[in-house]
């Protein structure tokens, strides 16, 4: 935990978070104030300095949606021409782990979609969880 710095990215219960800030509590311990990075939920954790942490790697691409099926899974193709299927609308993830403003951001993905227009989603991945987190619409 002592090698945890301000900026760096740690897993915490579970969420890949960023540290916004590192405060020595006691002689053997450390107070971390974190940031969800999916959900920009703030959170504090104390942890003993031994302690040992996942770093999770987060990546953002941008794929062209091409369409939403029935359960709410948007259809994208990546620059190579590579399609998945396999990402949800942000207001069909669970609560608990999704981006704010979900419903909105669902609701310009289909509403621009079902005008013809090119909608570009920027996917962010972090530990086990895939989410659309932006929009553009051109």
């Amino acid at each position: 935990a002592s090698e945890i710095r301000k900026g760096g990215l740690i897993v915490i219960k579970g969420r890949p978070c960023r540290v916004m800030d590192v405060r020595r509590q006691s002689t053997k311990s450390l107070v971390f104030d974190v940031l969800d990075v999916f959900t920009a939920k703030k959170s504090e954790e104390v942890v003993q300095y031994h302690d040992a942490f996942e770093v999770p790697h987060v990546q953002r691409l941008a794929y062209e949606a091409l369409g939403v099926d029935e359960d709410g899974h948007v259809s994208v193709i990546d620059g190579e021409g590579q399609i998945r299927s396999d990402i949800e609308l942000p207001d069909r993830v669970p609560e608990y782990r999704a981006v704010p403003g979900a419903r909105m951001l669902s609701k310009k993905i289909v509403d621009c979609l079902q005008q013809g227009k090119v909608v570009e989603v920027i996917v962010q991945s972090a530990h086990w969880m895939v989410q659309i987190v932006d929009v553009k619409v051109t």
